[in-house]
């Protein structure tokens, strides 16, 4: 894949055997459509709703959407979710999302298991725990360098986020190897109207981001492209493509980012891999 590319959930997205209770999985960033290091899925999951039981080879990041729902993993307990947080599952884990709550994001790499459908939800390991009723809104969340490698992780981007001002003036890195990620990668980047972000290029990573609100313009610097983004797209730009994404009168929400971790803006950012 040589240009850049935007897919659209209403049109491009496939549906997924992922979940029960009345919840919906589409798969829209997936190799099919040019994403070979990102798997974004839209998790829509009302009250009582739950994901199937997931487990990648790779790691995998999320973001709440919108509502307060959780994430169950064997052994511990459920780990309450709000909008806006950010959700890091270590490669190898089994979890289980559950609603009511929208979430968009999946594994770094494409898991090529998602093709096919997985352990039905409810079945077989793990063994979940009651849901987040009772829990405390908020609880669970946690900082840079806490928790263990091998369980989920959570964290809220205007708290733990690294601000990125060669990005945008309000963009924050928030999983990646500051936090312990290995090849996952997830920023939030809220451009303001008219907003252009600074044109940059990632070398050896490949470059993903779903529009959560407003609408602009992603723009390919080699070729002079153009293409127009709005609300639940994605953008896909290949390795070694001088990019930018403008933001229309309305503003532009999005969350993404470079995957592998871009090596020289992590030590422009003063951190280290």
């Amino acid at each position: 894949m040589s240009a850049i590319r935007v897919v659209c959930l209403d049109d491009a997205a496939v549906d997924l055997p992922l979940a029960t209770g009345g919840g919906r999985v589409r798969a829209l960033l997936r190799p099919e459509v040019g994403a070979r290091e990102r798997a974004l899925l839209y998790i829509e999951l009302p009250a009582a709703a739950t994901s199937a039981i997931l487990r990648h080879p790779a790691e995998a990041a999320y973001f709440v959407v919108r509502g307060a729902g959780a994430v169950v993993e064997r052994d511990r307990p459920a780990r309450p979710v709000r909008e806006a947080q950010m959700v890091y599952v270590p490669a190898g884990l089994a979890y289980q999302l559950v609603g009511p709550a929208v979430f968009a994001g999946g594994p770094c790499p494409p898991d090529p298991a998602l093709a096919s459908p997985p352990t039905p939800a409810g079945a077989g390991d793990p063994t979940p725990d009651a849901g987040p009723a009772g829990v405390p809104a908020g609880a669970g969340e946690d900082a840079p360098g806490e928790g263990g490698p091998s369980a989920v992780r959570i964290f809220d981007p205007m708290r733990h986020g690294v601000p990125m001002p060669m990005i945008a003036r309000r963009s924050w890195l928030v999983i990646g190897p500051h936090t312990g990620a290995r090849y996952a990668v997830m920023n939030l980047v809220e451009l303001e109207p008219g907003e252009m972000n600074t044109p940059h290029v990632h070398p050896a990573s490949e470059d993903s981001l779903f529009v959560l609100r407003g609408s602009g313009w992603a723009h390919n610097l080699d070729t002079g492209e153009r293409l127009a983004l709005h609300a639940a797209c994605a953008l896909v730009v290949p390795p070694g493509v001088r990019h930018a994404v403008e933001a229309g009168p309305a503003g532009l929400h999005s969350i993404g980012g470079p995957v592998p971790p871009d090596v020289g803006m992590l030590e422009a950012m003063g951190l280290t891999m």
